[in-house]
């Protein structure tokens, strides 16, 4: 054994040996399952509401009313409380699930998105996406603690297994940073390809020192439904820096063989670290992959992409490591699965679409890679313009550079010509 590949390994035991070797770290998501496996929640961002589902029964147990645009949600331990980032109102709404209303709205910084809730349930972390900090929430006080500078646009967050870092990924460039929870600054840094686009979401494995990123890569100088954008996971080597190469990217377009995914969302890994389950919300697919502990080829597919809900956009396995979870937005469901075959156990209905069915299949088609938007199933619209918002990218354009454009509003103007 080189020199070289002993020091990696003994760094990273030694950096890992204090880490808890049994959960991993939470990690911000639509859709949270109790540590006990009994209640679910999930966001409905189009309705303004969350839905408390009864995991043992698989039985919807009522919509409660939170605000304009709900991003995250995560459980104090095992309930009733719960908390919910309201995007849109710049809130972070403490919901009792047993009496079915709001408690209180704590006044957060502008755009809360991701949030996660510490095992002890005593602490809260939320990203901000335009401010770039990650605030800490005091859960028995009900107050904002402190601000961490993270970041531009971040979203995706996860505990260390032990949670004594944060993680935190930048929306536009898929940069993952580390903070040390003590002192609120920043320790470490992934930086991957500059094409890198659209990372709402990480996960970070329960033994292993490895986090895992979802996204998407945007080739900026090809404008072309035919391929301009692929799906991505990166995974970063969260051992101290040694000289090594600390992250890896895979191309998810050629991970099905010819078989096209579109949008990767969200990521979860079983409680043991043995699989990962991806989503792709532009295409309404799933990979299950055998997490491969050899620093090298990381993943292998197991099986064929399996066919989920319309535009998939949270993912959670069971405590047990049983069942897998699925919010499917434009389904207005959640659907419950084996965790080994993926067979469908069962469908809850979470709330009523909150428009009309014009609507619903307008933000479909908006939505989807599928027929009849594509032939090839590479770009959906959400592609470059994630809920009508802009990618952050300038294209070259054959008639010269063009920033993406935000599409809020334009249906009551004249036509733009981009």
């Amino acid at each position: 054994m080189s020199l070289r590949l002993s020091a990696r390994l003994i760094g990273a035991a030694l950096f890992f040996c204090s880490l808890c070797p049994v959960d991993a770290g939470s990690s911000n998501s639509l859709l949270d399952i109790t540590p006990d496996g009994q209640r679910l929640l999930v966001a409905n961002a189009d309705n303004g509401s969350v839905t408390v589902i009864d995991a043992l029964t698989n039985k919807a147990l009522g919509e409660i009313a939170v605000g304009d645009k709900p991003e995250g949600v995560a459980w104090i331990g095992n309930g009733p409380l719960a908390v919910v980032t309201v995007y849109n109102e710049d809130i972070v709404a403490f919901v009792d699930t047993n009496r079915g209303r709001v408690v209180e709205k704590l006044r957060v910084s502008d755009e809360p998105y991701g949030i996660v809730v510490t095992k002890d349930g005593s602490r809260a972390y939320v990203t901000h996406e335009y401010p770039g900090v990650v605030s800490e929430i005091d859960l028995g006080r009900r107050q904002v603690l402190r601000e961490m500078k993270a970041g531009e646009r971040v979203r995706g967050l996860a505990f260390s297994p032990d949670e004594k870092r944060l993680y935190v990924t930048e929306f536009y460039t898929g940069v993952l940073i580390a903070l040390d929870r003590e002192t609120g600054t920043i320790v470490d840094r992934w930086t991957g390809h500059s094409s890198d686009n659209l990372c709402r979401n990480v996960v970070v494995h329960p033994r292993r020192p490895k986090a895992y990123l979802p996204h998407i890569r945007s080739k900026i100088e090809v404008i072309d439904g035919r391929g301009s954008i692929f799906p991505q996971l990166s995974i970063c080597d969260l051992t101290p820096p040694n000289g090594q190469k600390r992250r890896t990217s895979f191309g998810m377009d050629t991970y099905n063989g010819v078989y096209v995914v579109t949008n990767p969302w969200e990521a979860a890994l079983s409680p043991d670290g043995k699989r990962l389950y991806t989503i792709y919300a532009g295409t309404n697919d799933m990979n299950i992959s055998e997490v491969v502990d050899d620093d090298y080829k990381e993943i292998k597919r197991v099986g064929s992409a399996v066919r989920i809900g319309q535009n998939p956009r949270a993912v959670r396995v069971s405590p047990d490591g049983k069942k897998v979870y699925i919010a499917n937005t434009l389904d207005f469901d959640v659907t419950v699965h084996d965790a080994g075959s993926m067979e469908r156990l069962a469908r809850i209905p979470v709330c009523p679409p909150p428009k009309s069915p014009e609507w619903v299949r307008g933000k479909i088609l908006f939505s989807t890679a599928n027929r009849p938007l594509t032939s090839r199933r590479w770009i959906a619209c959400a592609s470059c313009h994630p809920d009508g918002h802009s990618d952050g990218r300038v294209w070259q354009n054959p008639e010269g550079l063009r920033k993406t454009p935000a599409l809020m509003g334009l249906a009551h103007t004249h036509p733009l010509h981009w």
